[in-house]
């Protein structure tokens, strides 16, 4: 009887060790961080709901990083480069900002289950919660978005993604496209005249880009900025503001009432009967084009501009001075397709001088405008708006295909040399004696006409 109660415990004893050894073992294949990739043909969101009971299904693709730290029972998504495919129903594409997935709480809740927690970013923000089951080379994602009220979008998530080697993230390439080449000058003050009380006082060009085309692969991050050419001069005795501004605005699609199953099939609808058909976008095919592709129909409403990004830079300061900066915005274009961008550049020269009072007071103002005040010197500016077509292919390129030059320098254009002030085919007028016998003649200009444009070399032979 004794022997089988020491063996029992014994037996008890190993289970714990081994069952220690187990958790000791299974814990740190998850912990760390690991890439994932999502298997297309396993991966895929339900959309629901809405005022017409959407009910669609879109395929998930890409990639993801998962961090699982067990000792502090905490995980987090990274690195997120997962899509969908496309819908009619779908306003965003992309899974991480569907699903806020960078922002969620992750709570470790055992050696294999991985809990997230959030809110979407969107307002009125819904629920969000997602259940990862971890296995060995692959997770299982379950998860649903849960609507704050009637008539918005449920989401349900169901994928399996498999553990891909640990590389460093491909970076994301970036593409300078330069819209404009600014230059704003205020020279010195103002000259003041009886009959021209003041002369102006500086100016402002953009020097733009003409409008153009470019094709970009997926993933590309392009900056539309102005030229690192921009130049703010303020010449001696001069005073006032120098300012550029930069507006990006994209082209997006018609915002249309959900179809009625009856008056609007899933197929062509007829324009006739239903509204949401005269306003179909076609992407903006071309610049400037109208929304609805009917152009004898009343209900037309041109595509909107909407602003994606703005930057700017301005100074107030005294001459002489140099001014420069480094003005854009960032667009990241993560899905295939056509984008219609327009770019809307502002410059500006402010004199700070007022105008003088005396004694133009009673000529301009009357003799009982005696508490009048003059305005102050007008200022020059320049407004142009440049538009620009992406096109953003799936299959890596390893160039751009633009209809004019994509550089730094959109001024190219404008650029001419500067002729030099001595012509070494045609005599002048010589004040030099180049060749040492006191006579300025055309042996001078002989001398001269060879070492044009060349370098001189120190010592002069005559000084060795």
């Amino acid at each position: 009887m004794s022997n089988r109660v020491v063996i029992t415990v014994r037996m008890r004893k190993m289970l714990i060790a081994l069952i220690v050894v187990f958790i000791m073992a299974v814990g740190p294949a998850f912990a760390g961080t690991d890439n994932y990739t999502f298997l297309a043909d396993q991966s895929s969101v339900v959309q629901t709901g809405g005022f017409a009971g959407v009910h669609e299904t879109y395929s998930v693709t890409g990639k993801f990083r998962l961090t699982v730290d067990m000792s502090s029972h905490t995980a987090s998504f990274d690195w997120v480069r997962a899509t969908l495919s496309e819908g009619r129903f779908l306003q965003d594409g992309d899974l991480g900002s569907l699903f806020n997935m960078t922002e969620l709480t992750g709570t470790v809740i055992s050696a294999t289950e991985v809990e997230f927690e959030g809110k979407t970013a969107g307002d009125p923000a819904g629920d969000i919660h997602l259940l990862l089951s971890l296995s060995a080379d692959s997770i299982h994602l379950t998860g649903r978005i849960t609507s704050p009220c009637c008539d918005f979008f449920d989401y349900a998530l169901d994928a399996v993604a498999v553990k891909v080697p640990n590389v460093p993230p491909h970076p994301i390439p970036v593409l300078k496209y330069a819209v404009a080449s600014p230059r704003a000058c205020l020279i010195g003050p103002p000259v003041w005249h009886t009959d021209a009380y003041y002369l102006p006082t500086g100016d402002a060009d953009n020097f733009p880009r003409a409008n153009g085309s470019v094709r970009v692969r997926v993933g590309t991050r392009v900056v539309f900025c102005l030229s690192r050419d921009l130049e703010g001069v303020w010449y001696t005795g001069s005073y006032g503001c120098l300012g550029t501004s930069l507006v990006v605005q994209s082209c997006r699609l018609c915002k249309c009432p959900e179809l009625n199953a009856k008056d609007c099939p899933f197929t062509i609808p007829d324009p006739d009967r239903c509204p949401s058909a005269r306003c179909v976008c076609e992407q903006c095919q071309r610049l400037g084009a109208v929304c609805c592709p009917r152009p004898d129909d009343i209900a037309i409403t041109p595509c909107p501009w909407v602003t994606i990004g703005k930057d700017g830079a301005r100074d107030c300061r005294k001459g002489p001075s140099i001014g420069r900066a480094k003005v854009g915005v960032p667009v990241h274009f993560r899905r295939p397709g056509t984008y219609l961008l327009r770019a809307i550049v502002h410059t500006f020269a402010k004199p700070g001088y007022p105008r003088p009072l005396e004694p133009w007071r009673d000529r301009l103002l009357g003799v009982d405008a005696s508490t009048a005040v003059l305005p102050e010197v007008p200022g020059a500016e320049d407004r142009d708006v440049i538009y620009i077509r992406i096109r953003v292919v799936e299959l890596p390129i390893d160039d751009v295909e633009p209809e004019d030059p994509v550089t730094d320098d959109p001024d190219f254009r404008h650029i001419r040399p500067i002729p030099k002030d001595i012509d070494p085919d045609e005599p002048v007028d010589l004040d030099s004696d180049l060749n040492g016998d006191e006579v300025v003649d055309m042996a001078d200009f002989a001398i001269m006409a060879q070492q044009w444009g060349r370098e001189y070399e120190m010592p002069f032979t005559d000084d060795e």
